[in-house]
Order: structure tokens, then sequence, then C-alpha cells
């Protein structure tokens, strides 16, 4: 589509004003100031209403009438007319805008319908060439993303062969876990970092290990400064106990030869009863009966007095034989007490030794000794078992730090090759759609595993902000058409400050109707021609 023609009343400071462009090129010239601009701003101005600064360009001092209105049009080859018109008022606030669709006044609704079938809903970005550049990355990105359906990080990670990836990358992105890797890597590397020192630090509780001999020595000493320290707390009350012992054996004898001295003299005295009455029965000539006090017969006495003689011998026999056997069990009795006396006269001589405390004290206090050099050598052979499982630990630990690392690297270095393959298959999808445009939609540092989204053109490697005002429009008109594709249309382009642009730079535009502005030193002037420049 092209224009067919452009005209505008009161507009930016300019009076009538037409151009018929029947589809052909169009190029305004001009000094600075002459209206180039404000003409060049007509079409945005009709199609969404956009006013670059004021429609009173001189409104300093300039005496407007009230009711002033400001309108421009514009047609297009296919008859159709778009016209914008404004009410002018002394408060612009109070303005009013007019729209007319081939001459028939419209809401604005019917307007911008007409607008987006004009436009196939390109609006700006199929107009104009710097449209896309001007808006921000974030808008930019979303844009080409939107238009050109390129696949996304997930989508590439759902393919088979990222299978694996996609497992361990989880619900994450490449660059996070890329980044997670690189940070776990230089942790485990400052950890492996510290390894070496504290290694060293555990060797030196090696140094003054002592030998198990010696500790086994020590213990030896220990156990028998221990016996012999019992020995001597325990022999005086052995001592006194084996005393005590033999002075009860002996109290019981002596009791025993008291009470068979005791019972001799008694059966001495009985058996001296019954010698003096043998005595007198064997004096006795004759005897009364002793129930009626007559003289008995003499055979009667004799035979009576012999059978009591009898009886009296035979008491004092047993009298003595009884008083022989408790002299034999005296005499026994004492022998046993002498033989016990002398048996046993180092026991019942035994006293406390006057030194006895003392070597107990010195014994305890060497036994202290001993097993305070026992704990010293037993507290260094346990802190060097301790240091040597350190030191295996910290060992194990380096060897797990190092596989992690490795696995870690190895993980890291996916995602990123990884993380390159989708920056530059969504590069390529995007870029496959511009000519000499090449759009940067990722600044990547593999080193440091930075990523930041952009959306930078790019012409020849060279971004857009650092581009010569020629290649910028070059860039710019790739651009523009790229979005005409999109939109499937085919529309003017137009150029404002084209002075600097060569007939090899419009090369680009094989097709479209161009319209351009250039600063000369003359007055306004509007010319109207043919494409110059060959395809």
């Amino acid at each position: 589509m092209k224009i067919k023609r452009i005209s505008w009343t009161n507009y930016k400071g300019l009076a009538d004003g037409t151009i018929e462009a029947d589809g052909r090129d169009v190029t305004v010239y001009g000094r600075n100031g002459a209206g180039k601009s404000s003409i060049a701003s007509v079409i945005p101005f009709v199609l969404w209403g956009k006013v670059v600064g004021s429609l009173r360009r001189y409104d300093d001092g300039h005496d407007w009438p009230d009711g002033l209105r400001h309108y421009a049009e514009i047609e297009f080859d296919d008859g159709t007319r778009l016209m914008r018109e404004i009410k002018d008022t002394k408060s612009t606030a109070s303005m009013k805008t007019y729209l007319f669709l081939n001459g028939q006044d419209v809401k604005k609704a019917a307007f911008d319908a007409q607008v987006q079938r004009l436009l196939n809903g390109g609006g700006e970005l199929v107009l104009n060439p710097f449209a896309f550049c001007n808006l921000t990355v974030g808008e930019r990105r979303n844009l080409l993303l939107k238009f050109f359906a390129v696949a996304s990080e997930r989508d590439l990670l759902a393919l088979p062969e990222n299978a694996e990836l996609a497992q361990l990358i989880g619900r994450s992105t490449a660059n996070a876990f890329a980044k997670q890797c690189r940070d776990e890597i230089k942790a485990l590397k400052r950890e492996m970092q510290n390894i070496p020192a504290l290694i060293e630090e555990q060797e030196r509780n090696l140094l003054d290990v002592p030998e198990p001999a010696a500790i086994g020595e020590l213990q030896m000493q220990i156990e028998a400064a221990e016996a012999k320290l019992k020995n001597l707390q325990t022999e005086p009350l052995r001592r006194q106990t084996e005393r005590t012992k033999v002075e009860r054996k002996i109290n019981a004898l002596e009791s025993a030869i008291r009470e068979y001295s005791y019972s001799i003299k008694s059966l001495a005295g009985e058996r001296q009863r019954w010698i003096d009455e043998y005595r007198h029965q064997s004096a006795l000539q004759s005897g009364k009966c002793p129930t009626c006090g007559q003289v008995l017969p003499q055979e009667q006495f004799a035979a009576k007095q012999k059978a009591k003689l009898n009886e009296n011998l035979q008491k004092g026999l047993a009298v003595g034989a009884k008083a022989n056997g408790y002299a034999m069990k005296l005499a026994d009795t004492v022998h046993e007490v002498r033989r016990l006396r002398e048996q046993y006269a180092d026991v019942l001589q035994y006293e406390v030794p006057e030194q006895w405390s003392e070597q107990c004290n010195d014994l305890s206090q060497e036994i202290s000794e001993l097993k305070d050099k026992h704990a010293r050598l037993k507290a260094l052979e346990t802190a060097a078992k301790r240091a040597r499982e350190r030191i295996a630990e910290l060992k194990a630990e380096g060897k797990r730090y190092g596989a992690r690392i490795f696995k870690l690297e190895g993980h890291a270095a996916r995602a990123e090759d990884f993380q390159e393959t989708t920056i530059s298959t969504i590069e390529k999808q995007i870029n496959r759609h511009f000519g000499l445009v090449k759009v940067k939609m990722f600044d990547y540092k593999r080193l440091t595993g930075e990523l930041k989204l952009t959306c930078e053109p790019t012409l020849n490697g060279v971004p857009f902000s650092a581009l010569s005002k020629g290649e910028k429009f070059m860039a710019a008109i790739d651009i523009v058409l790229t979005f005409q594709k999109v939109f499937n249309v085919e529309l003017p382009i137009i150029i404002d400050d084209a002075e600097s642009y060569t007939a090899q730079t419009l090369t680009v535009l094989p097709k479209n109707q161009l319209i351009l502005f250039k600063v000369t030193d003359g007055d306004l002037q509007i010319v109207i021609e043919e494409r110059r420049v060959a395809a």
C-alpha cells in the first residue's frame, strides 16, 4: 500500500498544504525550521493522534482565534481517506478531536479499526523504521519472542537428548544451575585449600607420641605400687586381727585352766570327805538302828559297815578319777597356752610401726605421680589416635571434594554448553527473519556465568547504538521491512533527517514508497519523483 495524498491546514505553524504523491517517492527539502519535521509528523498525527510539541508551533505572542481548526488528512492508493481534526480553544484542556473516514465523521473505535486494517495490526512497527529501536529492551524482547515464536529454554530441555540435563536443572534455568554449580565449586575449593593446613595442625599431635611399651610398663609400676600400698595399709589390721584371734584363744584356754583348777580343788575336798567318812566308818565297833535306836547285832552291823565302806570307797575312787581327768586336761591346757604364746610371740607383741603413716603417704604420693604421668601419656596417645583419624577424615574429605568438584564442573560445563546452544538457537530462530540485522538477545559471559537478557540490534557485529547515522538507517530499514513481512503489509517508509543517507543506503528499499525529509539552504520544497535507485 502507498500514500496517494497528504494534506493539512493550520498544522504546527503550517497553513494549507498538500503533497500529491500518487504512490511515488517524495523528498521534502528545506532549511532548519522551515517545517519539514512538521510535515513528517502528519502521518503519526492522523493515524494515532501523536503530536510532538504543540499544534500551535508559534505559541508565544501569537494570537490564535478561538475555535481555530487544525486538521490533516491522508489518502491511500486503495481510496481510503483518514482525517483527524482538532478544534482549538483558549484552554487546551477543552480542545476537541474529530475523526473522519472517507469524509464521514466516525467514532474513535471505527477510526482505529480502519487504521488497524490498513496496517494489518502492525502499528508504528510497520511504518516507522526507528519504532522498534525506540522501545525498551523488555518491550523489544517480548515483541520478537511473540511474533517469531522461538523455542524457549524449557522447550529445548524437553528434547530427548537433554533429558538428563533437564533432570539436573529441575525447575531452575541452565544459567542459574550453572551458577549454582560454579558457586559450590568455589566453596569446595576454598574448603580444599584449608585441608593441608588442617592436616599439618593434626600432625603436630604426632610429634610426642609415647611408645605403647612405655605406657604398659608405667601401668605395671602403678599396679605394683598400689599392691604394695594395699599390703602396707592392711598389714596392721591383719596383724591386729590375728593377735586378737590368738589372744581370744589363749583367754579361752586360761578360762578353762581356771575352771579345771577350781574343779580339781572342789573334787579334792569331796574326796577328802569320803576318805574321812571311810576312816570314821572303819573305826566303828557297833552300831544302832537308825530307826529305833537299838544296838544292832554284830553280824548285821558288820555286813552294813562293809557295804558302807565299799560305797565310800567307790565314791572316793570315782571322785579321784574325775579329779585326775581334770588334772590331765589342766596340764594339756597349760601346755597349749604355753605353746601358743611361744608360737605367736611376734603376733602377741605386734605394735603399729611409728613410720607406718609416713610410708603410706609416701607410697600414695608416688602412685599419684605415676598415675599423672600415665594420664599424660594416655592423653598424648589418645590425641595421636584422634589426629590420625582426623587426618584420614581430612584426606577423605579432600578426595570427596575433588570428586564433587569434578562432577560439578561437568554439570556446569554441560549447562553452559546448553546455555550457549540455547542462546544460539533462539538468536538464529529470530535472526533468520532479518536480512542485514542480527539481534543479540543475551549478553552472556561464560567465565563469570553472568547472563543478562538484552535485545540489541547489530549490524556487522556492531551494536545499533554505536552505528553511524547511515548504518542506523540501514539497520532500521531492515527491521521495519522485517515487521512488514511479519504483518504481511507493504507500506511507505518515512525518514526524517535523511540528508546524510546516500543512494547506496537506499538500495535496501526495492519496492516501498519512500518519503524523505532533507535539510537544504533553501525554502521548503516538495519534490515528487519516481524511484531513482534500482533494486
